[in-house]
């Protein structure tokens, strides 16, 4: 499926694949992303169950609660059900190295963290930013397949297409997400203290 962009200003902050997204020049954003695979179809059905059932708790029927669902399946699930490439420190190298690139740049890098399976970071867009963000992501997760797919002989799709974010609105809220980045390879069971990852940054 194309990406339906929608121009809702001159830097083309807004556009919209499966879901919205926008990325104003300025604006603190966490996005997240993951390798390609799809999530099982028992797993989905199950999801789609528990909804209509009204099994899940009122934060979990939130777009923000189902991220987390969605994110706490990623942690466990990487060793059977979704490849692991960014676990390999050459693979994990290539993917820092992006993230790197445009800092300072097109965006100020605060946080991130490279998991087996998926990549969390928080950023804040520059305000002077002309080019449209989701065409400097593009670029950044292009790049970093190409070079993982020659590291790992292989052809073929590398990252999900289609990525996660969320404006955030206020300090507080950016400690949170931050705190919830550096930990989570503690909530996945990889290591005891964030610092252990090899994957975390903390600028």
């Amino acid at each position: 499926m194309k990406t339906r962009v929608t121009c809702m200003d001159p830097t083309h902050s807004h556009y919209e694949r499966n879901l919205p997204h926008r990325l104003p020049p300025g604006a603190q954003v966490f996005i997240t992303y993951r390798l390609a695979g799809p999530v099982p179809a028992a797993v989905r059905q199950r999801w789609a169950e528990e909804e209509q059932l009204g099994l899940l708790e009122p934060l979990l029927q939130q777009k923000r609660g189902r991220f987390a669902r969605y994110d706490r399946w990623l942690d466990h699930h990487h060793a059977d059900d979704l490849p692991a490439w960014l676990a390999q420190p050459d693979v994990r190298a290539i993917v820092r190295e992006s993230l790197l690139h445009f800092d300072g740049g097109a965006y100020d890098l605060h946080t991130f963290c490279i998991m087996p399976n998926h990549v969390h970071a928080l950023l804040t867009i520059s305000p002077d930013l002309v080019r449209p963000f989701f065409n400097i992501l593009k670029s950044q997760k292009g790049f970093s397949a190409t070079a993982a797919n020659r590291v790992l002989g292989r052809t073929g799709t590398f990252w999900q297409p289609e990525s996660y974010d969320h404006v955030v609105h206020s300090p507080e809220e950016s400690a949170r997400v931050r705190a919830y980045i550096l930990n989570n390879p503690v909530k996945a069971g990889l290591v005891t203290e964030w610092q252990q990852w090899p994957g975390s940054y903390d600028g």
